[in-house]
């Protein structure tokens, strides 16, 4: 059977001859719904899901039909962690009836159902690990009965939460909606398909529709959709929470681990701007060598106070700009502010980025311009490359280093080629800001740390960046961005 319903791959009815084996593990994982960003919900759950989740009505053709949305971004699940379990929040009934169905479960409530299973699911095994399907006669199991229940009681809500929607689209009470987001590099992103209840015609319906609405329950589950609408702000903030244009700047709370030099900076840049920087921090690894004391302020640039001028920045900075950072000054979107305490060829450095938005940058694909303080100044340019494949083999020497890079590089949303002026320093940066995390490229991460440096500590979470380059004296090196507030990768 070909992929049906989002997440099921291959169903086939369930029997007591050809599953006799067959067990579900105990834990389970949710990995076959990382790349879901809404899925269907009966209306017996709106109470529940509403406190966790937006819920709005989805729209196929002329069906409408309520649905939670679990992230703004596609392919993007916000309620999965990176090794696949579900967090605190409400898991809707669609995914806990997973890896079970009906075979017919689209069709009419009189129709023969037959139980079906879905044969990847992750949990399915031959090896009597967790809850056996069947007994040793070929009867089912309590557990077997028990997700039989769960799944045709789904069934029967399914239909009466298709009764409802027709209910309130004939009363005239939906309107379309979109929900517009911006990445954290300055693209714009919407939501769309679905719509809402419309406050002022749920207001205005005459006594008897609001009478009836009340005694079947409606008008509670309505107030809860759309107190539920509150939760996409936080939604939003997931969708841009790497640092970066448009982004929506939190306080960073002071850490132990920053140096004396990074809080210095810190407090002057706070100074001379009307909301607090945003702050990240990286890790790079290069041969013999780790360095964590690392971290990044960002501040929008229509942050800074009125009074304030590029020789505030340059004095902050610790240098005078290069006449390329001042002639691009007031196309930059974001400024960035960098400090490495500890680079093993240059020693204390300061790093200052221009960020430029992706429909009006200064010079066909110049992303990022930078200067860097230490050892002598260095001008960095970041620019955006569709195909990284001869950077990939300039950069890596093995045939596993270019594999573990390409894997990185097919999942990237942003590739950019970083070169600095007067020398022989070059690297590949990969953004996966906007990706979804994926067993196979989490390994791939992990393998490339391991190739540069075997003794180095792997990734501790999914990294916003990673970058691999050569510095100026040839060694290799890989540098991982940790997202805002939290650990380094």
């Amino acid at each position: 059977m070909t992929k049906q319903l989002l997440i099921y791959e291959r169903v086939v009815p369930l029997a007591n001859d050809t599953h006799a084996d067959i067990s579900l593990s105990a834990q389970t994982r949710y990995q076959f719904a990382r790349k879901l960003n809404s899925v269907p919900l009966l209306s017996v759950e709106f109470l529940q899901a509403s406190l966790d989740h937006p819920i709005v009505f989805a729209k196929s053709g002329e069906n409408i039909f309520p649905a939670v949305i679990l992230g703004l971004r596609p392919d993007r699940n916000e309620n999965v962690t990176y090794d696949g379990h579900w967090n605190e929040s409400y898991v809707p009934a669609f995914l806990r009836r997973y890896p079970f169905i009906f075979t017919n479960d689209e069709a009419a409530e009189d129709s023969q159902f037959i139980l079906a299973i879905d044969e990847t699911a992750q949990e399915v095994n031959r090896s009597g690990d967790g809850e056996a399907l069947f007994d040793s006669s070929g009867n089912r199991t309590v557990y077997l009965q028990n997700r039989l229940d769960f799944t045709a009681d789904y069934q029967r809500q399914y239909h009466q939460t298709q009764a409802l929607c027709s209910h309130l689209s004939n009363l005239g009470l939906f309107e379309d909606s979109t929900v517009h987001f911006t990445y954290w590099s300055g693209r714009l992103g919407n939501l769309s398909g679905f719509s809402v209840i419309n406050r002022k015609k749920l207001s205005s319906l005459g006594k008897a529709d609001t009478c009836d609405l009340l005694e079947k329950g409606v008008l509670e589950i309505l107030i809860a959709h759309l107190a539920s609408l509150s939760h996409l702000e936080r939604l939003t903030a997931f969708a841009s929470r790497e640092g970066g244009s448009q982004l929506k700047l939190r306080a960073f709370k002071a850490r132990s681990d920053l140096s004396p030099e990074a809080l210095h900076l810190k407090s002057q840049l706070e100074s001379i701007s009307t909301n607090p920087p945003l702050t990240a921090q990286s890790r790079k690894i290069s041969p013999g060598f780790v360095s964590e004391g690392r971290i990044l302020l960002t501040i929008n640039r229509s942050d800074l106070r009125s009074e304030v001028k590029l020789a505030d920045i340059a004095t902050i900075f610790g240098a005078e700009l290069p006449e390329e950072i001042n002639q691009h000054w007031s196309l930059a979107q974001c400024v960035h502010l960098g400090l490495d305490v500890e680079d093993p060829l240059r020693g204390s450095v300061r790093k200052l980025y221009l960020e430029f938005p992706l429909d009006s940058m200064p010079e066909k694909n110049l992303v990022y311009l930078a200067v860097k303080i230490g050892g002598g100044e260095f001008l960095h340019r970041y620019e955006r490359i569709s195909d990284p494949s001869e950077l990939i083999s300039t950069l890596c020497g093995s045939q596993d280093l270019q594999s573990a890079v390409r894997m990185i590089a097919e999942h990237s949303t942003l590739l950019l080629k970083v070169s600095e002026a007067g020398s022989d320093r070059l690297s590949l940066d990969m953004n996966l800001a906007d990706s979804s995390p994926t067993p196979a490229v989490e390994e791939a991460i992990d393998r490339l740390i391991q190739l540069i440096d075997p003794l180095a500590e792997c990734s501790r979470h999914w990294p916003s960046h990673v970058a691999l380059g050569r510095s100026a004296n040839g060694s290799l090196f890989v540098t991982l961005y940790g997202w805002p507030d939290a650990d380094c990768p």
